[in-house]
């Protein structure tokens, strides 16, 4: 493995174990999440999202029944109340009555479905804020008394901190992660809520299923309509050819501890174990980060930390999988911000995963875990969910839930171990 060092040394005792953990209590048990086991949600008021709706069911061969539209705004993000109205409860319904509830495993959302909740009084005191910074403008220019537009300011700023308070809001999450609780009835909004799908070394692992009390959720979903349908197709490409390239991880060089040191170690053992596994590796030991240009034919990316500054540093594969850890790369998918995820699947990244908004660093995916479960023939939504500790907060899994890059095989060094075993 080729390595960049800064202010660490290996602990080999420590990935090796965590290795051994992962093989032993990640080994695939049962069949993979299957396409009767996904529900398509799609806004039937979009063009695009239906037709990206109709070409994923024939491509991946979902049933017709799993097919649910709802009428819902196609803006990125929606008021609380109207993701209740007009998302939570028509998808609930739909799951109820058409029998599906305790057969779907997994919700996709289409291109064109909102991804961003936000307090409902918002919007409100917006519209509020704004006229009355209109109001003093005019009076200004009319030359009202100082005493009157000064007690106007006053309370534009007032609304100014309430404003800022609702965007701070500990109940402002993601759709998708919201959606993962229908069926739950009420529940504290507040912060995040433990996923009980999380794996933990301690823990029996069972693959996924309707025992536990949630659904996953994943979004297929860019910056352009037409950049969905390539996602798609990488990913059954990878599935059918496996996922070939080059694994970059990018650490800072932390020394191991219960904060930053922690996500770095994580980093650090994830290189080992994807080099393990049978893929040229590089790990970026080093605070600067991979510089332009420098990753080619990338299949598994991993790294921090560039906030809201995506550097073209890779070419992907067909079937990458790029992660970048920092607080809210993924706050929109439109337009042209410089975010990682945005940026990611503008350049070809098949699976990308981040946060709406501030999601905390603990709320990140475990890359070991992930990875593992990947090596180990899960779904692209099973390593997600988990690798990922809590529910109802603001992470999204943008990609096809479906794909499985070692459904059919495992990655070439676990592949021959494994037939050595069984000699």
């Amino acid at each position: 493995m080729q390595t960049r060092r800064h202010g660490h040394r290996n602990r080999k005792n420590f990935l090796s174990n965590t290795i051994v953990i992962l093989i032993v209590c990640i080994c695939r048990l049962g069949a993979a999440l299957e396409p009767d086991q996904v529900l398509v949600v799609y806004n039937g008021g979009n063009m695009e999202s239906v037709r990206l709706a109709e070409y994923y069911r024939d491509k991946r061969g979902i049933p017709q029944k799993n097919m649910c539209y709802i009428m819902c705004p196609a803006s990125e993000d929606i008021p609380r109340d109207i993701y209740d109205e007009r998302l939570k409860s028509p998808v609930e319904k739909y799951l109820e009555e058409n029998n599906l509830k305790d057969t779907i495993l997994c919700i996709v959302l289409m291109y064109g479905i909102p991804m961003k909740i936000y307090p409902a009084e918002l919007r409100p005191l917006e519209k509020e804020y704004t006229e009355l910074t209109r109001l003093i403008a005019d009076k200004q220019k009319f030359l009202n008394t100082e005493e009157e537009i000064l007690k106007l300011q006053q309370e534009a700023d007032a609304l100014k901190e309430k404003i800022k308070g609702l965007y701070d809001s500990p109940t402002k999450s993601s759709v998708d992660s919201e959606l993962t609780l229908i069926f739950r009835g009420s529940y504290r909004l507040e912060h995040q809520m433990m996923n009980p799908y999380y794996f933990f070394p301690d823990k029996k692992f069972k693959p996924f299923s309707r025992e536990y009390p949630m659904y996953m959720v994943s979004r297929l979903d860019a910056p352009d309509a037409d950049l969905v349908i390539p996602m798609i197709d990488k990913a059954v490409f990878a599935e059918q050819n496996g996922l070939e390239g080059n694994a970059y991880f990018d650490a800072r060089g932390f020394q191991a501890d219960a904060s930053y040191g922690q996500m770095d170690e994580y980093i650090r053992t994830s290189a080992q174990m994807t080099e393990h596994a049978g893929f040229k590796t590089v790990l970026d030991n080093q605070p600067t980060l991979f510089p332009e240009g420098a990753c080619p034919d990338t299949a598994i990316y991993w790294g921090w930390y560039s906030l809201q500054n995506y550097i073209d540093s890779f070419t992907f594969k067909p079937g990458a999988i790029g992660v970048h850890v920092a607080s809210i790369e993924c706050n929109t998918l439109k337009g042209n911000k410089n975010i990682w995820c945005l940026q990611m699947i503008k350049k070809g990244v098949t699976a990308t995963a981040g946060p709406v908004s501030e999601p905390y660093l603990n709320s990140f995916p475990n890359p070991v875990v992930f990875l593992g479960a990947l090596f180990e023939g899960y779904s692209l939504a099973e390593a997600y969910f988990i690798s990922s500790p809590y529910l109802s907060w603001r992470m999204v899994l943008i990609g096809d839930p479906l794909y499985t890059p070692y459904k059919n095989h495992k990655p070439g060094r676990i592949q021959a171990e494994a037939s050595n075993d069984s000699k």
